[in-house]
């Protein structure tokens, strides 16, 4: 460390005097004094003017004209220096300049002095010489007021205050339009830049209520379109249209698009008329395509492609099936039965009969626009023994698929994999490789299974012994082949199975869940209304499961005291919920988060929350609450129609990194005036992309279809 006794300013003054002259320089280059834009000077060479360092640049002849700048180069051989102004004071062209380095400047339009009152129906967008202090009202539902871009500000202390005076939450994006804090009603924030080398810059953000999600557009569909029946299918083709569908109040489907740009929710388009049908499968095909899946529960399918292209909604010429019946029978929610191949190509296996027909696949291909053809349907099995709990189907490559089906009349049941081979063409062709058994079972549902990669699946049975659950890891080679290697046991005598959708488990929440190419979770209910719940490890081919937590979301069902639920999960952390309630009394009861956190092979029992936004109700949670997991632990959470006995119902937004759980409130705008959900049947939140997309009954019209578009952060 160097001291006062080692240098001064005495014994060094021309070393301090040469180093100083190396801070400061002139140019006669002519420029107009500007409050931002790249300015050119030339100047002398070899000093220290280096990139993103500050400088003043007076006029020599009148310090009231300045130019803040930041370099962005400087030429120490030629000694042209580019600047990036920031602030300036003054006017008039100036040819004779001072140019001196100095630190960071405050420009003067950062002093939060300067106020200003906004009302609008469209988004706000600020420059760098706007207001900082606004008052904003927002007149309408999902608006933003936009930063300036950081490049023309200066880094600073609080450089925005913005107040929300209105009835609306809005959001605040970036110069890039990425959305970085939403500001309910009567909520300020206080924003500071703290990086402006982008157009979006880096930015912190303090204040009171402010809120992570927000309602940007919503509709209420016209009495044509009836709220029976909700579906379960979504999908988006970009990051802001999605498709959905409605049934018609006199019978039929149609189907809709909402757009988060534009905040376009369509009219829907009618698909079909026909009484009692319903989608059994929605797939993105490209930025402009869906391919719909449809039918009634025991008839012919139908499949149409839908299109939006320049907001227009378009449904194409169905093609059916014709005289094969029983193909998809799909939910949305259950086992899956169509699985995509390519963009344009499915597979469809399905049983002619339950328990006496056979067990078939059929190809279906798009070409062109939206031409759509069923292949010849291939037998797999033509036993009069296949049972309809399956068959389960998975895509391995563009052209292969794995279905998975059980057959027989009688205990011992098999269950079996095979590959099966399609073509891409018109028609497209199916050729059935050999089957492989892989378990026997008491019980004749096909139980849960798992893709784990394309050349793995993972399958559960109880391998003939009753109230046991076992597992297998299935490889898949050439192309054709499947083996089925050792079994590992899970759990033992505990009085249940592992349907598909047994115990409550459904698409979102699988009794089998991928965490790594080499490790999966599994979890279920006993007899008894006790939850189970493991991390599996492979190696190999070997399955090896770790510890089970036992009873952590669910405990012994007495009158539905205490039983709960798994949500949808992450690979990190997952959520379960209890019903919780006085054993005296029904009236003093709650529903509870229950954060876990996924280590290794070792699951750890966290943090438990009281769901505030949930309705008290008589009634377990797997079938009154629905979930959405976002994103990086983000949960959303909500009670389903039937939860409610004629309350509102809100979103709430909870984050978990597995022992914790941090309360993000309930979203503005959704805490009233919805219903999520309909009467009857498992629904869940539809997501796309960072958005809510939550179907259900509009306030006060309960037989009318009401959808909001909610965008989360």
């Amino acid at each position: 460390m160097t001291t006062a006794t080692e240098w001064s300013p005495g014994t060094s003054s021309t070393l301090v005097r040469d180093t100083l002259v190396l801070f400061k320089g002139t140019s006669v280059t002519a420029n107009t004094i500007a409050s931002t834009g790249s300015f050119t000077f030339t100047t002398q060479p070899n000093l220290y003017f280096a990139e993103d360092v500050w400088v003043i640049i007076t006029d020599a002849a009148n310090a009231d004209n300045w130019l803040a700048c930041q370099v962005t180069s400087y030429n120490t051989t030629t000694g042209v220096l580019v600047v990036t102004v920031k602030d300036s004071n003054g006017s008039g062209t100036i040819s004779n300049w001072t140019i001196y380095i100095t630190g960071a400047i405050k420009a003067k339009a950062d002093d939060v002095t300067t106020a200003a009152t906004q009302s609008s129906a469209t988004d706000i967008t600020l420059i760098a010489a706007s207001a900082r202090l606004q008052t904003i009202t927002m007149t309408a539902e999902g608006n933003y007021v936009i930063l300036p871009d950081a490049t023309t500000l200066v880094v600073t202390s609080a450089i925005f205050t913005l107040h929300n005076a209105g009835y609306y939450p809005f959001g605040v994006k970036d110069g890039a339009g990425v959305v970085v804090c939403i500001v309910a009603p009567g909520g300020t924030s206080v924003l500071s830049v703290t990086s402006i080398a982008t157009t979006a810059g880096t930015w912190i953000w303090s204040g009171n209520k402010l809120v992570y999600g927000m309602t940007v557009n919503q509709s209420i569909l016209s009495a044509a379109y009836g709220i029976g029946r909700v579906h379960n299918f979504t999908v988006g083709i970009t990051d802001d249209i999605s498709i959905h569908f409605a049934s018609l109040a006199l019978g039929g489907l149609a189907v809709f698009y909402v757009d988060n740009s534009t905040k376009a929710i369509s009219t829907p388009a009618t698909i079909t008329i026909t009484a009692a049908t319903v989608p059994k499968g929605l797939f993105k095909i490209d930025s402009t395509r869906a391919m719909v899946f449809y039918g009634s529960t025991l008839d012919e399918l139908f499949a149409c492609v839908v299109s939006v292209v320049a907001g227009v909604l378009t449904v194409g010429m169905a093609a059916s099936t014709g005289t094969v019946l029983n193909v998809a029978l799909e939910n949305g929610y259950g086992d899956p039965r169509v699985s995509q191949l390519d963009t344009n190509l499915f597979l469809l296996p399905y049983v002619t009969a339950n328990g006496a027909g056979s067990t078939s696949v059929i190809g279906c291909q798009v070409s062109g626009s939206s031409t759509v053809t069923f292949g010849v349907a291939s037998d797999i099995n033509v036993a009069a023994d296949n049972l309809a709990s399956g068959p389960h189907s998975y895509p391995l490559t563009t052209t292969t698929g794995l279905v998975l089906y059980k057959r027989g009349t009688v205990a011992p049941f098999t269950a079996y994999g095979v590959v099966i081979n399609v073509t891409n063409s018109n028609p497209p062709v199916c050729t059935v490789n050999t089957p492989t058994a892989y378990f026997t079972s008491t019980s004749a549902g096909l139980g849960a299974t798992m893709l784990l990669s394309a050349t793995e699946a993972v399958v559960t049975e109880n391998s003939n012994i009753a109230n046991s659950v076992d597992s297998k890891l299935l490889t898949i080679s050439g192309g054709i082949t499947v083996t089925a290697n050792a079994l590992a046991n899970l759990e033992t005598a505990i009085g249940t199975n592992v349907f598909y959708t047994s115990s409550t488990a459904d698409r979102t929440k699988p009794h089998l869940f991928k965490l790594s190419a080499t490790s999966f979770l599994w979890w279920c209910k006993d007899s008894t209304g006790v939850s189970r719940v493991r991390v599996c490890t492979i190696s190999g081919t070997t399955i090896t499961p770790g510890l089970a937590v036992v009873g952590s979301f669910s405990a012994a069902d007495i009158g539905d005291r205490f039983t709960g639920t798994i949500l949808s999960m992450g690979t990190t952390e997952f959520i379960g919920v209890m019903w919780t309630r006085d054993f005296s009394t029904a009236t003093n009861s709650n529903y509870v988060a229950i954060a876990h956190k996924i280590s290794g092979n070792a699951i750890i029992v966290g943090m438990v929350k009281k769901l505030d936004s949930i309705v008290d109700n008589d009634g377990t949670p797997e079938t009154l609450i629905m979930c959405a997991r976002l994103a990086n632990g983000n949960y959303a959470i909500c009670g389903h129609y039937d939860a409610i006995l004629g309350g509102d119902v809100g979103i709430e937004l909870l984050q978990t990194d597995g022992i914790n759980i941090i309360d993000k409130g309930v979203i503005p705008e959704y805490a009233t005036d919805f219903r999520s959900g309909a009467s009857g049947g498992p629904i869940h939140i539809p997501f796309v992309g960072n958005r809510l997309l939550p179907l259900g009954a509009a306030h006060g019209i309960p037989s009318r279809l009401r959808v909001a578009n909610i965008i989360t952060i």
